[in-house]
């Protein structure tokens, strides 16, 4: 959601990415030390990829975690549509087989937005 709102030119991915596992940590209730998140970032990431992070990349990172937050507005709660689309299509009379090819059919077309990387106007 962070980059419906924001560039990816002016805001890091692989700089996000550690945040989003910093911050995902501390949701679940498994939280992991941010130095180690940064560790594994490095081990993992080309040196030319890790450069995003910076002269501080603890620092940088939980940077990126407060914009995070205030970007969803601490909102966590995320509802996603497939068990809504399963719900409509089970509604449907007729073939079964047609009534499958309708639910890939919602199924992809539900995946594809969510690749969507311009926000709305």
């Amino acid at each position: 959601r962070f980059y419906m709102y924001h560039s990816f030119e002016k805001f890091n991915r692989w700089v996000m990415a550690a945040a989003c596992f910093f911050l995902a940590g501390k949701v679940e209730e498994t939280p992991k030390l941010s130095k180690d998140i940064v560790r594994t970032a490095k081990n993992y990431l080309s040196s030319d990829q890790f450069k995003g992070f910076g002269l501080n990349p603890v620092d940088e990172m939980l940077l990126y975690e407060k914009m995070l937050l205030q970007t969803i507005k601490f909102d966590f709660n995320v509802v996603h549509p497939y068990s809504f689309i399963v719900k409509y299509v089970k509604q449907f009379k007729g073939e079964k087989q047609r009534r499958n090819e309708l639910l890939q059919m919602a199924w992809t077309y539900c995946n594809e937005s969510f690749c969507t990387h311009e926000r709305e106007r």
